[in-house]
């Protein structure tokens, strides 16, 4: 049995600060995502409660939505995932590329190991973990600075003279192009883990 004299008070305190944050950034990004894509393929807002909720007015646009965003990807069993259904959503639009993709997959596994294995409090945050987090933190701000740059600004390169890819093909967009909640994570985990 682990006695309470047992424990280290540090590693705990590091570990629940770090899953906390890991596990807040992937739900955070999940439902932002959801929503963001419903308002893409929804075309009507309605505002109850100081809420916005998007509205289908045509079914099929509905059901594409959720075929294509909520359970376009069956992982095991043909069960699908609504998590890692949002983020092939995202390859499936150019946000995120393959590598992106199986990275994702490996933040919803330790997502679900961080909620689930709750003895495994007591060790250490392994470089590992670090390390996985950091990537997924790009792949948010790669996603979000695409879709805000491709999706939401219109851009017109010939007429305005504005270039996002270098001349290799690679997409470049200026660092201000960002969501709020990248720089959040970012900031939160620079602080929580000094």
């Amino acid at each position: 049995m682990l006695l309470s004299s047992d424990l280290n008070k540090e590693n705990i305190k590091k570990r629940l600060i770090f899953n906390s944050l890991f596990v807040m950034a992937y739900e955070q990004f999940i439902c932002g995502w959801e929503d963001t894509l419903r308002a893409f393929y929804a075309d009507t807002i309605e505002f109850e409660a100081e809420h916005a909720q998007w509205k289908f007015s045509n079914k099929k646009d509905e059901k594409e939505f959720n075929e294509k965003v909520l359970k376009g990807y069956a992982q095991t069993k043909g069960k699908s995932i609504m998590g890692l259904s949002i983020c092939y959503s995202l390859l499936r639009l150019h946000m995120i590329d393959d590598e992106d993709f199986e990275t994702l997959k490996l933040v919803f596994q330790k997502r679900n190991v961080f909620i689930h294995e709750f003895p495994l409090m007591h060790q250490n945050v392994s470089e590992e973990d670090k390390v996985l987090f950091a990537k997924f933190l790009q792949i948010r701000s790669k996603a979000s600075k695409r879709w805000i740059l491709e999706v939401e600004i219109p851009t017109d390169t010939a007429e305005n003279n504005v270039q996002y890819f270098d001349e290799n093909g690679n997409f470049t967009p200026p660092e201000e192009a960002c969501d709020i909640a990248d720089l959040y994570f970012k900031a939160m985990t620079e602080i929580a883990l000094q």
